[in-house]
């Protein structure tokens, strides 16, 4: 089912190999063409095979098949769902191979981090300035996951991103980081008022939460090797986790937890990464390490 479905990274990746030279016109037809017939062969194998369907009528009902499957919601948020599944998996293996290397490991990032919501009040200062302008995350070491404005959620917001009265914001930090900023917006009477409806989770136990809302989040815990983009470098100086828009949240090096990593922190072999993201965000990160 997978091989029916057109991805939004691999379009954009499509068009710009499109674009760069005319030599790129002929393979990008050539895979279309095997990511078709692999589709169809598999659905065709069922009709013939199986449902013992003449080859004229199975290749009109695989066609068919194919156009409903390409083009169905359900089908598409189902194949997300069991992709995620896989990704959730994989970590939770990255994670278990590394505990046996640290039996006295503390708890992992996602379980030291907490998640909570705030609402920016009608008559906040605030309201109409950017998160840049804001600078909530170097001030008090918050991360703004979602900003909700409305309907209208954005996720892993940029600086350019404003608030305005009535935006309902999704931080995480520790527990003590989440308390001084409370302490700070009530001393600068800032007027963010956390929403007493909303329990303060572990990161962990959000992503785990399919009830936590509209948009799907993702924490990945990124083995540093020594192919990795990454090793040696910084984030200031690498573009990797910029053209994905993820957000890292903190460094594990061996039993030592390094959270809000500055731009100009080294990675070194043996580190893992925590990012978060959206789907789409971790289909474009997972993309980029893989060509």
């Amino acid at each position: 089912m997978a091989v029916m479905f057109q991805r939004v990274a691999h379009t954009d990746l499509i068009a710009s190999l499109w674009f760069q030279k005319p030599a790129n016109h002929l393979p990008i037809f050539l895979l279309l063409f095997i990511k078709i017939a692999v589709g169809l062969f598999f659905i065709l194998s069922v009709f013939t095979s199986i449902l013992g369907f003449s080859k004229f009528i199975a290749f009109a009902a695989a066609c068919i098949l194919a156009k409903f499957i390409y083009s169905s919601e359900y089908f598409v948020e189902r194949y997300l769902q069991i992709e995620a599944q896989f990704m959730i998996n994989l970590n939770a293996k990255t994670l278990a191979a590394q505990k046996k290397h640290a039996a006295n490991h503390p708890a992992w990032l996602d379980e030291q981090l907490h998640v909570k919501r705030y609402r920016v009040a009608a008559t906040s200062l605030c309201g109409g300035k950017s998160l840049k302008e804001l600078n909530l995350h170097r001030r008090y070491n918050v991360f703004v996951l979602e900003i909700q404005n409305g309907s209208q959620i954005l996720p892993i917001p940029s600086g350019s991103a404003a608030i305005y009265a009535g935006s309902q914001l999704l931080l995480t930090g520790t527990p003590r980081q989440l308390q001084n900023f409370e302490l700070a917006i009530q001393s600068y009477d800032m007027q963010i008022l956390p929403l007493a409806t909303d329990n303060q989770q572990t990161l962990h136990q959000f992503l785990a939460d399919p009830k936590h809302g509209g948009t799907a989040y993702f924490c990945y815990a990124m083995p540093i090797d020594r192919h990795s983009p990454l090793c040696g470098s910084t984030l200031k100086k690498s573009s990797y986790l910029g053209n994905v828009n993820c957000l890292a949240l903190g460094l594990e090096r061996g039993n030592y937890t390094h959270l809000n990593p500055d731009a100009s922190f080294v990675f070194q072999k043996g580190d893992i990464l925590w990012i978060i993201g959206t789907q789409e965000m971790m289909n474009q990160l997972f993309i980029s390490e893989t060509i």
